[in-house]
């Protein structure tokens, strides 16, 4: 599955301590069966530690090439 990142991907709002469940739960659910990576963007002073296979963390100065 191949699509162009927009301003109008999904977008959660949570706290700090449940965004590591809520995320782990979404690449769970989508990876491997709708896709075989789920782009994270994390924009956070202090990194958080995500350990999911598929699961791809990046932030505003390290974006993949086919992020706008």
């Amino acid at each position: 599955m191949r699509f162009k990142v927009t301003i109008n991907n999904l977008k959660i709002q949570l706290a700090a301590d449940e965004m590591v469940e809520c995320v782990s739960r979404v690449v769970r659910l989508l990876v491997p069966k709708y896709t075989g990576k789920v782009y994270f963007l994390l924009d956070l002073e202090r990194p958080i530690e995500f350990v999911e296979p598929g699961l791809v963390v990046v932030g505003p100065q390290r974006l993949p090439s086919n992020f706008c």
